[in-house]
């Protein structure tokens, strides 16, 4: 019940602000104070970035890239994403990228811990969405190549080979796939292949 009240709070804030004239900078800072409290995501950038004017976006942008960009420096294989240090800062900067459209940005922050096959389709469907396909594609692989024990890593890099008209290799994986696990979903997805 709490949660849900918290929600509608945010929600009636949002509202509000749309209602009003955006400030700028100061606009830009308030917003940030408040989703640095906010630890459920209630109010996310995608929501607030059309209330904020061409100053309000550059000063926030400002302050999430000084903030992602002054974090220690990470290994991409010692899994530390969801350290508490880094976990908002690069939530928030993911969020960033997404909202600007800033695909190359968007891969590197998620490229920046591949110590799971979740970050390599993450950037698959950075990619995919992008109309990058033959990017995707290299994701893909090398996702495979990291994660060969990852459940969706297979069907993940035939699907990628089934759009680029690949039919031969996509049913290879598509038919280690069903190997690896014999399920419905998987004998389902062999079938439809080629």
């Amino acid at each position: 019940d709490i949660g849900d009240r918290i929600r509608e709070i945010l929600e009636r804030y949002v509202e509000r602000l749309g209602d009003s004239n955006p400030t700028g900078a100061a606009r830009a800072k308030a917003l940030l104070n408040l989703q640095r409290e906010d630890q459920w995501s209630f109010l996310p950038l995608k929501k607030v970035w059309p209330l904020l004017d061409a100053a309000g976006r550059a000063a926030y942008a400002k302050a999430i890239e000084d903030e992602f960009h002054a974090l220690p420096p990470r290994s991409p294989t010692k899994g530390n994403r969801f350290q508490s240090e880094h976990f908002w800062p690069t939530e928030r900067m993911e969020a960033l990228a997404t909202v600007r459209g800033d695909t190359d940005t968007l891969v590197a922050v998620i490229s920046q811990d591949l110590t799971s096959g979740h970050s390599y389709e993450r950037i698959v469907a950075a990619c995919e969405a992008a109309g990058r396909p033959r990017e995707a594609m290299r994701w893909a692989e090398r996702g495979l190549k990291a994660h060969p024990d990852w459940r969706g890593m297979r069907p993940l890099l035939a699907r990628q080979y089934e759009r680029a008209a690949l039919t031969d290799e996509s049913l290879e994986h598509y038919g280690q796939d069903f190997q690896w696990q014999h399920t419905v979903e998987t004998w389902q997805a062999l079938k439809n292949s080629g």
